[in-house]
């Protein structure tokens, strides 16, 4: 995907951990859209801030979040552990689950860690990945929420970065 495209959608995609995301249902809130793989080091780092983020949003309709979780080995789709993965970090968004990656396909995605940042619109206004992921996805984010009027802030100082691409 390039930048100011537009999102194209999951529909389609079936096999979701918790509820299946469906935009309809939740009008136009900036999305942040990411993807990662249960046993990608890099994800330890980003799981925790996205986690904050979701509990900071969840009830408010300022952000809605999706997870992709991609499984670049056979050892990556068993569920078992995603779900403890995504227990552990207390994640309540719906999470995708893109075994034949799909979903990547379908953004032109190939890293994980991986973030895509869509405005109200639904217009892609930030992809990030790899090492400083955070700090600037942190920033365009902040960026965003300002234009809608969102008075709450992020982080001014992100709490992670990436150490190491996976």
């Amino acid at each position: 995907m390039k930048l100011r495209e537009s999102f194209p959608g999951l529909s389609g995609h079936e096999s979701w951990l918790g509820q299946a995301y469906s935009h309809e249902a939740v009008g136009n809130i900036p999305l942040l859209l990411y993807f990662w793989s249960v046993d990608c080091c890099a994800n330890e780092q980003l799981l925790p801030q996205i986690a904050k983020w979701d509990r900071l949003y969840k009830h408010s309709q300022q952000l809605q979040i999706i997870g992709v979780h991609v499984a670049r080995t056979s050892e990556e789709r068993d569920r078992e552990a995603i779900k403890r993965m995504i227990d552990g970090y207390e994640l309540q968004h719906p999470i995708a689950l893109d075994d034949k990656g799909s979903i990547a396909a379908t953004f032109g995605n190939r890293i994980v860690p991986a973030t895509y940042l869509f405005d109200e619109r639904m217009q892609l206004r930030h992809i990030q990945s790899g090492e400083q992921g955070i700090t600037l996805l942190v920033h365009r984010l902040q960026s965003i929420l300002r234009a809608n009027d969102i008075k709450e802030r992020v982080n001014d100082e992100p709490s992670t970065r990436f150490e190491i691409l996976c």
